[in-house]
């Protein structure tokens, strides 16, 4: 965060383990440790022949990062999204259609935690 309160850099990223439960709900296996984030998969993500806007997850969230830098956190908190979480604001409809709600909460979180 520069002097002036806008963010200078920010980076998301996710995962999704793999593992399963027994019949009491405890995971008896570990979660896969080799998994690769979803900017680590890269293109091999296979989002993009589902995306309505024919980007990948990487490419999306790239997006978001971007919109992000020169704004505040509360500006960027405060984005409007549609009713499946997808970013609702010029700026990002055609570059973003990825559910950013749990994103905006790290966020906010993060700033949180560090004043």
């Amino acid at each position: 965060i520069a002097e002036d309160g806008t963010i200078l850099s920010v980076s998301w990223d996710t995962m999704e383990g793999k593992g399963a439960f027994d019949a009491t709900g405890k995971l008896p296996t570990p979660v896969t440790p080799d998994i690769l984030s979803k900017k680590e998969l890269g293109d091999a993500y296979g989002m993009k022949v589902a995306s309505p806007i024919g980007k990948e997850w990487f490419e999306q969230i790239a997006a978001l990062e971007s919109y992000a830098v020169g704004k505040t956190v509360n500006e960027v908190i405060a984005t409007p999204v549609t009713a499946t979480g997808a970013p609702d604001t010029e700026d990002l409809k055609s570059s973003c259609t990825i559910s950013i709600g749990d994103f905006l909460a790290t966020l906010s979180d993060a700033h949180t935690s560090a004043v």
